[in-house]
């Protein structure tokens, strides 16, 4: 009986070893083999900057702000934080950021009309309509978390 108990002890605490091992060590390797990517991108965005299409670059700039924002809303909801604690904390990023929203706000193009998509051909007006209605739950959604951010770090 003892030798069970010792063995599943062991599995147990092996696991949740393990488990935040994993957490800590898969996101920096996630984060390295992500770089080639984000480069790319990077170079792309300073070749349109660069060039004649800065306003574009502006506008893709303002979306992903306000991507960013509400993925920092979710993390604010998540009941996984935990997983992530850092005994440092340093809010001075994310407060940029929601300061820098709150001073120069930015509303989305219109995406309820399915027929201004690309390539729509290929789809049925039930489908597109579907997708459309997806964005704008998806959009209602993002305003929700941006605000909640604002809220919290804003001044």
């Amino acid at each position: 009986m003892k030798p069970r108990f010792l063995w599943a002890i062991t599995i147990v605490a092996c696991s949740c070893a393990s488990f935040f091992v994993g957490t800590r060590v898969g996101v920096y390797e996630f984060i390295k083999s992500d770089a080639q990517y984000k480069a790319s991108i990077i170079a792309h965005e300073i070749t349109a900057l660069r060039g004649t299409r800065r306003d574009e670059m502006i506008q893709a700039k303002e979306v992903m702000l306000d991507g960013e924002l509400a993925n920092h809303g979710k993390y604010m909801e998540s009941w996984l934080k935990w997983l992530w604690y850092s005994p440092y904390r340093d809010d001075r990023p994310i407060e940029y950021a929601a300061n820098y929203r709150k001073e120069h706000p930015y509303e989305l193009p219109n995406t309820s009309d399915p027929g201004e998509s690309r390539n729509t051909s290929e789809y049925t007006r039930e489908e597109l309509e579907a997708f459309a209605q997806e964005l704008r739950l998806g959009e209602i959604e993002n305003r929700r978390l941006v605000r909640l951010v604002l809220k919290t770090y804003a001044q």
